[in-house]
């Protein structure tokens, strides 16, 4: 797999902006903006940046489907 944590970033930057991504960095701990599609995913990466993605985002604009084909 891979692109994963490019898809989560480019999911936040949609709903929320640069902030969005801004703070998606700083409770992940990881520089996302580097990241590109053809990223090969790190598990432990992808896991950290799901759940900072689910604290940054409202219920509302998260989009699973997308999220989850991104996983899988």
């Amino acid at each position: 797999m891979s692109g994963t944590v490019s898809k989560i970033a480019q999911l936040v930057r949609t709903k929320q902006g640069s902030l969005g991504v801004t703070r998606l960095m700083l409770i992940s701990k990881e520089n996302v903006n580097r990241y590109e599609t053809s990223t090969p995913d790190d598990p432990a990466v992808v896991e950290r940046v799901i759940t900072a993605a689910l604290k940054v985002l409202a219920v509302k604009e998260l989009e699973f489907n997308t999220l989850l084909k991104s996983i899988n």
